[in-house]
Order: structure tokens, then sequence, then C-alpha cells
């Protein structure tokens, strides 16, 4: 129960506007421990990977904007990676069938993960959502709706410098 009062903290529109302000790393929420599955079945823990930033996008395969991100999000994870940039796509839909053809088709080569159907993960009220978490693990930036590829761009490579 406490995890879902901290999940409605960090994702519901209204009440995260004042926290998500760029500010200092001691000013940035701290992003609760995500544990799940990725499609493939494989366990994916986000605390394993404190010490990098990480781009957590909330996606479905009907979305349009989504279909519009995936591109640049593999992009950007490939061209930062060796700096020390992580993504993650959480996955909506209900059948993974089609999110893998999905996976596929777009070439997606960063974890795609699949919450149970009950996971608090799966209570987005918009698609896509984006997080931005610095390396610390705290909430940089939270992006409803689609985010234009420069200012993502900008916002990753700022927290990539941060030390």
């Amino acid at each position: 129960m406490k995890m879902i009062g901290i999940l409605r903290i960090l994702l519901f529109a209204g009440m995260v506007s004042a926290l998500f302000a760029a500010g200092s790393h001691a000013q940035r929420p701290q992003v609760p421990d995500m544990s799940m599955n990725t499609i493939d079945g494989k366990p994916w823990k986000l605390s394993e990977l404190r010490g990098k930033v990480v781009i957590i996008n909330f996606w479905a395969t009907w979305c349009e904007p989504c279909r519009t991100e995936v591109p640049y999000l593999v992009k950007l994870g490939s061209e930062h990676r060796q700096k020390g940039l992580a993504v993650a796509g959480i996955a909506l839909d209900e059948d993974p069938a089609i999110v893998k053809k999905f996976i596929a088709e777009y070439k997606v080569d960063y974890p795609i993960l699949f919450p149970d159907l009950a996971s608090p993960w799966r209570k987005i009220d918009n698609t896509p959502t984006t997080l931005l978490i610095d390396r610390t693990g705290r909430l940089a930036k939270k992006y409803t709706g689609a985010v234009p590829e420069q200012a993502l761009r900008r916002d990753t490579e700022a927290l990539l410098a941060e030390k």
C-alpha cells in the first residue's frame, strides 16, 4: 500500500508539477524501486541501475505519439549508453504478442517491461509518460504526453554531465 501512495505522488498530474521543477539533487524526489519482468520474462530492477541516468517511458502500441518517440529513444540510448544512460520502456498493452511485434518492427534495443495487469505501474493517466531519473535514483523530470526529442536530449545530456 505504501508503494501505491508513493506512486500516486510521483505519477499523477497536478500533485507532481511542483515536485518536478529542475533543482538540485536534494530537491528531487526519490523514485520508489521498480521491480518487474521484461517482455521476455527476465527480472529487471530499477535499483540495479544506480549510478546511471535512466529514462523510463510508459507507452502503448496503439499510442501514436509513442510510435513517434520510440525511434529517438532507441537513438538516444545508443548514443549515450557508454556515458551511463539506460533506457527502459513499460508497455501498457495487454497482449504481449502485439508488443513483441512492435519491438521487432521498431528495432527496440532497450528492455521492455511488461507489468502484471494488476500492477500499480499500469495506472498511468496519459501515454506516453516519460520519467528522467538521475544517477542517485531521484526524479529529475517528468514529461506527460509526447516529449520533443530536443528537450529530452538536452535534459538527458545535462544529467549525464552532473557529477
